[in-house]
């Protein structure tokens, strides 16, 4: 009997033996110790959640600085009421907030939302006033959240005085930057910030936009006027002659085509510009072969 008991404590030993060193070689298997929880980077921290160091909130160039040469009077549009009813609108823009800029790319959406945010800053520079693409905005949302500074981030936006985002388009399915963007509006509009957003087409927020959001922003809608044949030549020579650049009738008419967007007319303007100044030409000299040259 005592031979018998023996030999079962013997196996239990034994047995309990290798199950801990299989335990323990699971423990240290290396494929599971390499695995890590993954924290999406689209997922929102609550406000409960421990942050590392907060840094002072700041404003980058990018996003707090005006160009001043994007003004309403300077604008490409032979349509003075346009300009004027944007200046009435911007003195008091509480029936109309918030502000949709829509049209295609090219016609000056960008130009107009910077020349809003030079405009309320003229009107009163205390303004804290931003300006960022919908693109750099996802890209600090996500980094915010890798970084654990999403404090940082949310106090940065909700203490402005006024928000444009340029090609709001791109939020498009970006179902957790949406939502987290929602409720800064939110809290923007509720102390009679300025909100302005700048989208390519009113389908776009048909789909791939939450809802909610959608019903928030649906308000005030502008559409960015193709300008006329004569508008884009007096933006032309208008351009030119602030450099002290001067050029033949014939290339101004070539450039003011309906084919030629605003964005790539500017773009074009100041590629010219540059000749003259690193040629040290005038461009009155400059052929249209060579203004195609350069549109390609």
């Amino acid at each position: 009997m005592s031979l018998i008991l023996s030999a079962v404590i013997s196996f239990l030993v034994s047995l309990s033996t290798c199950f801990g060193f299989f335990l323990i070689s699971k423990k240290r298997n290396p494929v599971e110790k390499s695995i890590q929880p993954v924290v999406p980077s689209h997922t929102v921290i609550s406000d409960a959640e421990p942050e590392s160091k907060e840094e002072p909130i700041t404003y980058t160039a990018d996003h707090s600085t005006p160009i001043k040469d994007y003004t309403l009077d300077n604008f490409c549009t032979d349509d003075a009421n346009f300009i004027a009813n944007m200046k009435s609108m911007l003195d008091d823009y509480s029936a109309t907030n918030p502000v949709i800029l829509r049209g295609p790319t090219g016609l000056g959406k960008t130009h107009l939302m910077r020349a809003f945010q030079n405009y309320l800053l003229e009107k009163d520079p205390s303004k804290k006033i931003c300006f960022i693409s919908a693109e750099a905005f996802t890209n600090e949302f996500v980094d915010s959240i890798k970084n654990k500074t999403s404090r940082v981030f949310r106090e940065k936006f909700r203490n402005l005085d006024g928000l444009f985002i340029d090609d709001f388009d791109y939020l498009h399915h970006k179902e957790y930057t949406q939502e987290f963007l929602y409720y800064i509006l939110v809290e923007l509009l509720e102390k009679k910030a300025f909100i302005c957003l700048a989208l390519t087409t009113p389908a776009s927020l048909k789909n791939g936009f939450f809802d909610k959001l959608v019903t928030l922003i649906n308000g005030f809608q502008i559409d960015i006027p193709y300008p006329s044949f004569d508008a884009k030549r007096k933006k032309i020579i208008q351009t030119f002659e602030k450099s002290n650049c001067f050029i033949n009738g014939d290339l101004v008419d070539y450039l003011a085509k309906p084919e030629i967007g605003i964005h790539e007319l500017t773009g074009i303007c100041q590629k010219i510009i540059l000749m003259k100044n690193l040629e040290g030409k005038g461009c009155v000299n400059l052929e249209i072969n060579e203004i195609k040259k350069l549109l390609n």
